[in-house]
C-alpha cells in the first residue's frame, strides 16, 4: 500500500508588468491619482506552523483564502481538488490523487498592458508567508507559496500557461515535511492576453495552496521602489557645520562640497592585457572602484603544470589595482566544474589529489591573504560537485574552513550562477543556496566566525525577469550575509543595453545588495559575453549605460551656505567627499575629506583656526578637523606663486603654551602630498543651452572646464526680445547648473554695439527711455554676481565709447548704474 503524501503551499504572486494580469473583476485606478504601495521586502527561508492573511487582502484574486471553498478556483491538468481545513480551522485548497506533475489548482486571469501586479501574502514577523514577485515585459506578476510534505522534501514550482501555450516558470521551493515552505518568485510573459496559474511537483504529493493575494503596481509605483530604496540605503542626510577656531559658528560660510569616490562598489572584471595597453588602463581606472581578475587568479591559470607555479601576472594586475586604489576579489580557489580541471588534477589519486588542494589553497592564500576584500572559495558548488565527488560531501565546507583560518579578514563566498537568472533551474533555487550555506556555516570549526558571503553572477539571457530579480534578492537576504552580484552580463540582442540598465537599476536599489561587478573584462579578440568598449575604448551602447548609471549614483558637486548657526544639510550618496570651506570675509579656504557610509554620523564639524607664524617667521594656515566619523586626512587649499621656493610641514595642536595660546607639535612622520586641483591659467568653452536637456553633453563639459560663458542666452535680445517682457529662465538654470559643478561664469553680455543685434523696439525710444531701458538691464546681473558666479561682466562689447544705435551713452554712465546695482 502506497504512503500517503502532501505538499502544502501558500502562494503570494506579484506580477509586474508592462502589460498585466487582471481579473475581470477589478479595475485599474488611473494613475497618479493614489501613493504609490509600497514594496514589502520581506521574506523566509523559514518552514511556518500556519499560513498567514494575505497581503492587501487578497488584492483583485477571488476567493483567495478559500473560505468560499473553491470558487473561482478550478483543477488543471484534470486533477482532483478538496477543500481541506487545519485544527485551527484554516481552510485551503487541496490537489489531490496526483498521478501527472502539473495537476494542481488553477486561476484564470488576464494579462493587461502598462500595469504590475503583485500576488502576496500577509505582513507579519518572521513565521509569515510573503511575496513572489513576477516581472514580464508585456505583462507579469509575482508569487508567493508556502508548501508542506507529510514525507521527505519534493521540489515545486509555480508555472504560468498562456494564451499562446508558453509555459513560464516562475520560481520553486523546495517543501519540508510538517511545515509551510514559502516561495517567492516572478515571471515574464511575452504578450497581452488570458493566461492560467497552477504549480506542478515531480513527486506525487498533495499539493495545497492558500492565502493567495493579487496586487497590482503601476510602472511608476514600481520605479518608487527604487527611489525610496535609493534614498533609504545608498543615501544620507547630513549636517555639516562650521566653526571658527574658538567654536563659534560661522554663518554665511560657503561650503564646495565634491564627491571624490562612490562608496558603493561598481567594478568590472579585469583581464591581463590591461598590463600593457594604455587605453585600456585610463578607461578601466576612470570608472570603476572594485574588480575580479577574469581567469588570471584561478588554479589552471597559475599552475598549468604541476609543481610550477607562476603567479607573475596576477601579481602585476593587483599591483596596478592596489595603484588606482582598486579593490580586488579573489576569484578563486577551486572551482567544482569537472570541465575546468587539468588533467593532471583528475588524473591524480584520492590522497595526491588531498595533498594538491592543500597546497593550492596554502600557495594562493599565503600570497594574497589581507589583499582581497573577498575568496570564492569553492566556485559553483551547487551546479557541480567534483571535490565533493573524490572528498565527500563535506569537501566545499572543510575548504572554507581553511579559508577562512588563512583570511580571517576577507568574505567568504559561495559564487553561483541562475539563483537569480532562471527560476526554472531548481538546483540553484534561493532556499537551497541558503541551506548549503548554512551546511558550511554549520561545519565544525567555521560557525559565526567564518565572515560568508553570498556570490550571484547574473549571467541573463536577452530577456531577464526584473520582479523575479526582486523576489530572489528578497529572499537571499534573510541569511543576513553581504550579498554581490558578482559577473553581471546579458546576452547579446538588440535590447542589451536596455536590459542590462534594467538588471542594474533593479539590483543597486536592492538594500541587501553590496557591491556589483560586470563580467566585462576586454580582449581585443572580444568578450566572454558582454562588451562595453570597442578596441579603440570608445563605449558601446551597453558602456554608454554604465557610464549614465554611474554619474546618476553619484552626488553633483555643489555649493551650500551656512545657515546662522553654521548649519548645512544636504543628501548625499554614500561615499568619500571633499568640503571646501570659504567665507566672503574670508582669505582662508579650508578643505576636509569626509567619508559617508551607513554607519558614519549624520553630522560633520570643520574647525578653522587662525594663521599662526611658523618658526621662520612665515604666515600658514594651520587647520584643524573634528568629526564623529573617519577623517581621512586634512586638506589646506593654497595658491603657489611662479618662482618661489616652499617648505610644507605638518603640526598638530597638542595644548595650550603658557599664554594660554595654542602649543603645536611638529609630526615628524606626516605624509604630506601636494595635490594640483587647478591650473593656473584659466581655460573654459562656451555653454549653450543644450547642456540643460543632454546628460552627456553636462557630464563632458563638467569633467574638463572650472570656467565657462553662456554663448548666447545672457545676451539682451534673448532676456528681452519682446519690450517689458523678461525672460531669465533659461541663464538662470544654466547658471544654476555651474554652480552645481563649481563652474565660474562671465557674464556675457550687458550690452553689445553691433547695429545688427539690436532689438527693433529700441528704434522708437528716446534718448532718456533708452538710458532708462539700458540701466535696467543690468538689475539682473546683481542677483548673478551675489551669488559669487561672475568673474567678469562684459560691460560693452567691441567698444569703450560708443554712439548707441545713434545715441550717444558713454561708458561711464552705464557704469555708474552697474556699480550702484551690484
Amino acid at each position: 500500500m502506497r504512503r500517503s503524501a502532501r505538499a502544502v503551499f501558500f502562494l503570494l504572486l506579484a506580477w509586474l508588468v508592462a502589460g498585466g494580469v487582471l481579473n475581470a473583476a477589478a479595475a485599474a485606478k488611473p494613475a497618479g491619482m493614489v501613493q504609490p504601495l509600497a514594496y514589502d521586502y520581506s521574506s523566509s527561508s523559514e518552514c511556518l506552523p500556519e499560513p498567514m492573511d494575505a497581503h492587501y487582502g487578497g488584492g483583485i484574486i477571488r476567493n483567495g483564502d478559500f473560505s468560499a471553498g473553491l470558487h473561482g478556483w478550478s483543477a488543471f491538468g484534470y486533477g482532483s481538488l478538496a477543500v481541506g481545513s487545519s485544527p485551527a480551522g484554516n481552510k485551503f485548497a487541496v490537489a489531490t490523487n496526483r498521478t501527472r506533475p502539473y495537476q494542481s489548482v488553477s486561476q484564470k486571469v488576464l494579462l493587461q498592458n502598462d500595469t504590475h501586479y503583485t500576488l502576496s501574502g500577509p505582513s507579519g514577523d518572521k513565521n509569515r508567508c510573503v511575496f513572489f514577485f513576477l516581472r514580464r515585459v508585456v505583462s507579469g506578476s509575482s508569487w508567493k507559496l508556502c508548501a508542506l510534505v507529510s514525507d521527505g522534501i519534493a521540489d515545486v514550482r509555480a508555472v504560468v500557461k498562456t494564451a499562446g501555450g508558453d509555459f513560464i516558470h516562475s520560481g520553486g521551493v523546495e517543501a519540508r515535511s510538517g511545515c509551510w515552505s514559502i516561495l517567492k518568485g516572478g515571471l515574464t510573459a511575452a504578450a497581452a492576453g488570458p493566461a492560467e496559474l497552477y504549480f506542478e511537483s515531480n513527486a506525487t504529493v498533495d499539493i495545497w495552496v492558500d492565502n493567495v493575494s493579487l496586487q497590482p503596481f503601476s510602472r511608476e509605483e514600481w520605479s518608487a521602489h527604487h527611489e525610496a530604496a535609493i534614498k533609504k540605503a545608498r543615501k544620507k542626510t547630513v549636517r555639516l557645520q562650521a566653526r571658527d577656531a574658538s567654536g563659534n559658528p560661522v554663518s554665511g560660510a560657503r561650503m564646495h562640497i565634491e564627491h571624490i569616490r562612490n562608496g558603493f562598489p561598481l567594478g568590472s572584471a579585469m583581464s591581463k592585457e590591461i598590463l600593457t595597453n594604455p587605453g585600456y588602463q585610463r578607461w578601466f581606472t576612470s570608472r570603476f572602484t572594485v574588480t575580479t581578475f577574469e581567469n588570471e587568479m584561478k588554479w589552471y591559470s597559475t599552475e598549468a603544470i604541476p609543481g610550477r607555479e607562476d603567479y607573475s601576472v596576477p601579481d602585476a594586475m593587483l599591483r596596478f589595482a592596489k595603484n588606482h586604489g582598486i579593490a580586488v576579489r579573489g576569484h578563486n580557489i577551486f572551482w567544482d566544474d569537472p570541465s575546468t580541471q587539468m588533467g593532471w588534477v583528475k588524473a591524480l589519486s584520492g590522497e595526491q589529489l588531498r595533498r594538491a588542494t592543500a597546497k593550492r589553497i596554502k600557495s594562493v592564500m599565503s600570497r594574497y591573504s589581507g589583499q582581497v576584500i573577498a575568496w570564492d572559495v569553492v566556485n559553483e558548488n551547487l551546479h557541480f560537485d567534483f571535490f565533493e565527488g573524490r572528498f565527500g560531501w563535506e569537501a566545499s565546507a572543510a575548504f572554507y574552513r581553511k579559508a577562512h583560518q588563512m583570511d580571517g579578514g576577507a568574505l567568504m563566498s559561495m559564487n553561483e550562477f541562475n539563483t537569480l537568472e532562471q527560476p526554472g533551474d531548481l538546483t540553484v533555487l534561493p532556499g537551497k543556496y541558503l541551506r548549503k550555506l548554512w551546511q558550511i556555516k554549520a561545519f565544525p570549526g567555521n560557525g559565526n566566525a567564518a565572515r560568508m558571503g553570498i556570490g550571484l553572477e547574473g549571467h541573463f539571457s536577452a530577456q531577464p525577469n526584473i520582479p523575479y530579480i526582486r523576489a530572489a534578492l528578497d529572499t537571499m537576504a534573510q541569511a543576513n550575509a553581504p550579498i554581490w552580484l558578482t559577473e553581471i552580463d546579458v546576452a547579446p540582442g538588440p535590447d542589451q543595453a536596455r536590459h542590462l540598465e534594467q538588471i542594474l537599476r533593479e539590483v543597486y536599489a536592492h538594500p541587501a545588495v553590496h557591491g556589483i561587478i560586470l563580467w566585462t573584462a576586454w580582449h581585443p579578440q572580444g568578450c566572454y559575453v558582454m562588451c562595453l568598449t570597442d578596441n579603440n575604448f570608445k563605449n558601446l551602447a551597453a558602456g554608454d549605460v554604465v557610464d549614465k548609471l554611474i554619474w546618476e549614483w553619484k552626488t553633483r558637486s555643489h555649493v551650500g551656505v551656512a545657515d546662522a548657526d553654521g548649519y548645512y544639510e544636504t543628501e548625499l550618496f554614500h561615499g568619500d567627499y571633499k568640503v571646501t570651506v570659504t567665507h566672503p570675509a574670508a582669505n582662508s579656504t579650508v578643505a576636509q575629506s569626509l567619508t559617508v557610509d551607513r554607519e558614519s554620523d549624520n553630522e560633520f564639524t570643520i574647525h578653522k583656526t587662525e594663521a599662526k607664524a611658523s618658526a621662520g617667521g612665515k604666515k600658514l594656515l594651520s587647520e584643524k578637523s573634528k568629526s564623529a566619523a573617519p577623517v581621512k586626512g586634512s586638506t589646506l587649499k593654497v595658491e603657489l606663486k611662479k618662482d618661489h621656493h616652499y617648505a610644507f610641514s605638518g603640526e598638530d595642536e597638542e595644548g595650550e603654551d603658557h599664554s594660554g595660546g595654542p602649543r603645536w607639535q611638529v609630526l615628524a612622520e606626516a605624509d604630506v602630498r601636494l595635490e594640483r586641483v587647478g591650473k593656473g591659467l584659466p581655460l573654459g568653452n562656451a555653454m549653450t543651452k543644450e547642456i540643460l536637456d543632454k546628460l552627456e553633453y553636462e557630464k563632458w563639459f563638467a569633467s574638463w572646464f572650472r570656467y565657462a560663458t553662456l554663448e548666447n542666452e545672457m545676451k539682451w535680445y534673448n532676456t528681452e526680445f519682446h519690450q517689458n517682457k523678461e525672460d531669465y529662465q533659461v541663464s538662470n538654470k544654466m547658471v544654476e547648473l555651474a554652480e552645481r559643478h563649481n563652474i565660474t561664469l562671465r557674464g556675457h553680455n550687458v550690452f553689445w554695439d553691433d547695429q545688427n543685434e539690436q532689438m527693433d523696439w529700441l528704434d522708437k525710444l528716446s534718448m532718456p527711455q533708452l538710458k532708462e531701458a539700458m540701466g535696467q538691464a543690468t538689475t539682473k546681473q546683481k542677483e548673478l554676481k551675489s551669488a559669487f558666479l561672475l568673474i567678469a561682466s562684459e560691460i560693452w562689447k567691441e567698444r569703450n565709447t560708443r554712439i548707441f544705435r545713434g545715441k550717444e551713452v558713454t561708458i561711464h554712465q552705464i557704469l555708474a548704474r552697474i556699480q550702484d546695482e551690484l
